[in-house]
């Protein structure tokens, strides 16, 4: 193990609802017009904070966002959120602030099969404490488009794994976590 920087982690397995997922060499994991993506065994006591790193398309303008997963078990409720996004000369503004409503812990939205990415920070989510989040993301609309979100997951549980899900259409790409020495 690297003494300082970031590790790439290798997930213990991938499912999709959709057309494919894989593992690909470096435990980057690349998917295929998914509505959903279950990235398992990626985070443990091994690090305390992540950087998950994805690029993807969507098929129609959409939302591509994470949620927190336990032993199967994608975690729905629960979550806060902050976000602001920049596109063009507008800038605009939005927030989950109920604790129970809230449907993920980060967001980034995509213009219809224009490439995206973003950079999410996460911060202790094997630790049994909250979890928190930031992100930031990009797409290649037409004028480039900027979003920023932060999240957290008030839940003391801890978890393992990460899962991504479309809110329309379906999304193609790839992701890779990585741990934060410590």
């Amino acid at each position: 193990m690297p003494l300082n920087g970031l590790v790439k982690i290798t997930p213990t397995s991938v499912t999709v609802t959709g057309t494919s997922a894989s593992i690909g060499s470096g435990g980057q994991v690349t998917f295929t017009a998914m509505t959903e993506l279950h990235i398992n065994g990626v985070f443990s006591s091994s690090y305390d904070n992540y950087l998950v790193v994805c690029r993807h398309a969507n098929s129609i303008t959409s939302g591509l966002f994470g949620r927190l997963r336990n032993s199967g078990t994608t975690a729905t409720t629960n979550y806060r959120t902050q976000n602001s996004w920049a596109a063009a000369t507008g800038l605009q503004a939005g927030n989950t602030n109920t604790g129970t409503s809230g449907t993920c812990l980060f967001g980034n939205y995509n213009y219809a099969t224009s490439r995206s990415g973003f950079n999410a920070y996460i911060f202790n989510p094997f630790a049994s404490t909250a979890t928190v989040c930031r992100l930031l993301g990009q797409s290649e609309a037409s004028s480039a488009s900027l979003y920023e979100f932060s999240g957290s997951h008030s839940s003391a549980s801890s978890y393992d794994s990460l899962t991504l899900i479309t809110d329309g259409g379906n999304s193609t790409g790839t992701i890779t976590v990585y741990g934060f020495n410590k």
